[in-house]
Formats: C-alpha cells, structure tokens, sequence
C-alpha cells in the first residue's frame, strides 16, 4: 500500500505500520523478559546443589545408622557395646573377650607381665578411679632390660619387679597411690562416648581396660591377628546413659563399624 496518493499522506497505511512495529516491539520484550527469568545465576544454582546435597546426607546418616549397625546391652554392669548389624553378639564378645570386672570402692586392678622373649618389656600398672580427681588413674612402671645393664642390675630390676608381685598378692590393695617408681600414664584413646581406655601390652596381645564406673571395669582383647579389631570394638563401648543422638558420635560410631567390617573381610579372606 503507497504511503503517498496523489500527493497526500495515506493514513490508513501509516497507522497499520505503526501497528506493526508495537506488536513487534512488545514480542521482542516478551522474549527478553522471559529468557532472564528462566536463567539461574551460578551461585544459586550452587547453593540450591549443597542444600540438596546436605539433605541427601542427613538421610544417608540416619539410614546408616538404622541399618548396619545392632547395640548389645549388659542391664546388669551397665554398659553397652555397638556393632554390625549382621553380626551376632556372641561373636562379638569372642573377638574381643569382653570380660567385666567388680573392684571394691577404694580399691585398684594391679596387672604385670614379664616377657618370656621378644623386645617387650616387663612392667607393672595400677588402674583405679581416683575420687579427688574425679577420674581413672593409670600409673605404670617399665622395667627396663637393655643391652648394656651388667648382671647385677638385671637382678636388681627383677627383684623390683617381683617385690611388687608379692605386694599385691593375694590382692590385699596394700601399695599407697601413686606407687613408688610408677609414672602416670595418660589413656591411650578414649570410645567414641568418650570413656578412657588403658593399653596393657604383651608379647602378641594387647589388653584393654575401659573404665566404665568408679568400682566397674571392662576387659577387652586385642588378639594377635594383625588387625586392631579388639581395638575398633572397644571404641564403640558406651555407658548405658550415654547414646549416639549428637551428630559428631553417630559419625565417628559409623567410622569404626565400617573399620570392623574392612578388617573382618581382610581377616576372612
């Protein structure tokens, strides 16, 4: 259609193009407008990802923990012990030795060991619950045998030793603490519930003591096998007042049952 007839303007042209060019104009804004709609900045598509993955893991936790791991609980000492769920608990008291043990209030647990051969040393140790210091106590002696002792000093160092022997024998609790020409000794680790663990070591094994209360104990064994098995299962013992609601404790816990697992498979094959 002309813009110009015989020399006049054609409005009616003029408006359709006017017409045109609005309906255009308005389809461009349209588009703009929606293509910055639908685009998600990086940052809160990152931030949208790590909400989703921190949800995702709060379920993996709980469902970890309901699923692979059972707990063995002793009404009568007190204690609890957790553990594969696949597991059953008399074999986990067999890979551990789990073995309880009453004292008197007041009283201590005296061991000894004297090695028969190997690069061990002889030692003596006192563990008891100190009322003062509101804490297990572990006070232990090394008896040192080296090389370069003459015969005279090595007799002198088992005499020591066995004077400390006839002390406590018959566990008549007559040393005075701290015993004379013993150390304090700091735990060796702590369970995943915090209790303190002390290390006895012998020639292939390891004994732990667990102090669970002032007057109650626990025995626990790390056989020689080449895995600290004895040692992972120790460190999911708890008292029977303690539980695995704090997050940091439900980790650590799940840790140490995937290391029973890894070790018990390796054992296995």
């Amino acid at each position: 259609m002309p813009f110009l007839i015989q020399g006049k303007t054609n409005w009616n042209f003029l408006l359709i193009v006017v017409v045109l060019a609005a309906v255009a104009g308005g389809g461009i804004l349209w588009f703009v407008g929606q293509q910055k709609a639908e685009t998600i900045h990086p940052v809160q598509l990152l931030e949208t990802k790590e909400l989703e993955k921190t949800a995702e893991e709060e379920t993996i936790k709980e469902e970890t923990i309901e699923d692979y791991v059972k707990k063995y609980t002793d009404e009568e000492f007190g204690f609890s012990i957790y553990y594969p769920k696949w597991m059953k608990v008399d074999d986990v008291i067999k890979k551990c030795n789990i073995q309880k043990i009453q004292i008197k209030k007041g009283d201590y647990l005296f061991y000894s060991y004297w090695p028969a051969g190997g690069v061990n040393l002889p030692w003596t140790s006192y563990i008891f619950y100190d009322e003062n210091k509101g804490k297990c106590i572990h006070y232990e002696r090394i008896y040192h045998l080296s090389p370069e002792l003459n015969e005279e000093d090595v007799e002198s160092t088992r005499e020591a030793y066995e004077e400390a022997i006839e002390r406590e024998k018959n566990n008549e609790q007559k040393t005075s603490m701290p015993p004379s020409g013993h150390e304090l000794v700091e735990p060796d680790f702590y369970t995943v519930f915090g209790l303190p663990v002390f290390s006895l070591r012998e020639r292939f094994d390891t004994n732990y003591i667990i102090c669970i209360y002032p007057e109650k104990f626990l025995m626990t064994t790390n056989m020689g096998t080449g895995f600290a098995i004895g040692e992972t299962f120790t460190k999911t013992i708890a008292r029977n007042d303690q539980n695995i609601e704090d997050e940091k404790i439900k980790k650590a816990l799940m840790e140490e049952i995937l290391r029973i697992e890894e070790m018990l498979a390796e054992i296995e094959f």
